[in-house]
């Protein structure tokens, strides 16, 4: 049963308050601010209701005292005939709604139901915060240390390479619903965009368990079996994986996907690793301001030709000559592990396709794939 504690100095309105919510509610009553604040500590209700004059400490006085306690608790202040302006200063303060006596029966049951909707709603959002936060913490010491073992050697490292992308997105996803249950009022489709992030989130869990089964079969010398895949919903799956962590760094991210109907026999789980390394490369290599990266999918003869272009930072010759060398970064330390486009290449030629880095320095780097279409004999896409 909800909590409600009165504090009130008055006899009169103090019974008249506990006889009316007696049934719906467990009440306490106080008499004054000091034995109400010693309630709130040991009760912890759901709701104040607090008369505003007062002697020694007034209801003003007390409300402070009440948020340096419970900054969460709604709080109603009971105000007198000439006290509107007090009323109003209360709800400047903290207070979230007041009732003037003599107060009507029906608005103040109508008010108290309100306000405690809006206790276990902020307490709601308030332990919801709490655990995306705390979850956000172990993430990215999950990431230190897939990163401190890459070292262990070259299928290791790629494993954690893996890893890495998927459980960045959840990291960035989880820090978007913190921020948004920590400073976001309820709004008309806020429900609808958390559970997008939500959706995403378990995509992106899902993807680490298909990612650690899949290296399982490569230590039991088996690969994933080659299935006709439809690459432009491939291509837009991870593209939407990434779209809010360009938009937190301030890229804009651009479509091009006209390949609905197009097919390629492929490890769907492989090829995503493949984009998702582009994309995650592209990304680190905009500048935050105009940054832009536009992804295109279309067919070419007998291939799907897949393209990621940036205005990033570029690459200079003796670089390009060795993107794709294990190991070899041009990201700050600590930044990157160099296995993103060697994975990639790894992965195209499996596909029986190629890949190719053009950049220029200060200008951007565009990264194609090619790819033959499901029953396509062509094998050297070159040609």
């Amino acid at each position: 049963m909800d909590k409600i504690l009165v504090i009130d100095d008055e006899l009169g309105p103090r019974e008249s308050l506990r006889i009316l919510l007696k049934n719906d509610y467990e009440i306490h009553c106080a008499e004054s601010v000091e034995e109400g604040v010693d309630l709130l500590r040991r009760l912890n209700p759901d709701l104040v209701i607090m008369d505003i004059r007062m002697p020694k400490k007034d209801g003003i006085q007390g409300l402070a005292e009440i948020r340096e306690i419970d900054p969460l608790v709604s709080v109603i202040m009971l105000t007198g005939f000439g006290a509107l302006e007090t009323a109003q200063k209360a709800l400047r303060l903290g207070a979230n709604d007041y009732l003037k006596k003599p107060f009507d029966t029906v608005e103040i049951m109508e008010v108290i139901k309100r306000n405690i909707d809006r206790t276990h709603r902020e307490r709601r959002k308030s332990k919801t915060s709490d655990e995306l936060k705390n979850l956000n913490v172990r993430l990215v010491e999950e990431l230190a240390e897939k990163e401190r073992m890459a070292s262990l050697g070259q299928a290791s490292a790629e494993f954690m390479h893996d890893l890495r992308n998927p459980l960045t997105i959840i990291v960035g996803y989880v820090q978007l619903l913190a921020d948004k249950m920590t400073h976001q009022d309820d709004m008309p489709g806020s429900d609808d965009e958390t559970g997008e992030y939500l959706e995403v989130i378990e995509q992106n869990v899902r993807r680490c368990y298909e990612m650690a089964q899949m290296w399982q079969g490569y230590a039991k010398g088996e690969r994933g079996a080659l299935k006709p895949t439809p690459v432009g919903d491939l291509i837009k799956d991870v593209a939407r994986s990434v779209e809010p962590l360009a938009a937190a760094a301030r890229i804009k991210l651009e479509y091009d996907v006209i390949t609905e109907e197009d097919l390629v026999m492929a490890d769907a789980a492989q090829l995503l690793r493949a984009v998702h390394n582009i994309l995650s490369n592209a990304i680190h290599a905009v500048p935050n301001a105009n940054g832009t990266i536009h992804i295109s999918c279309r067919e070419e003869g007998h291939f799907i030709r897949i393209q990621v272009e940036d205005n990033g930072v570029g690459m200079s010759d003796e670089e390009l000559t060795k993107a794709f060398e294990p190991y070899y970064t041009t990201k700050e330390p600590g930044k990157g592990t160099g296995l993103g486009l060697p994975i990639t290449k790894k992965i195209v030629e499996e596909h029986s396709g190629e890949p190719d880095v053009t950049s220029e320095q200060g200008v951007g780097t565009t990264v194609t794939i090619l790819l033959p279409l499901m029953n396509s004999k062509v094998s050297n896409p070159a040609g």
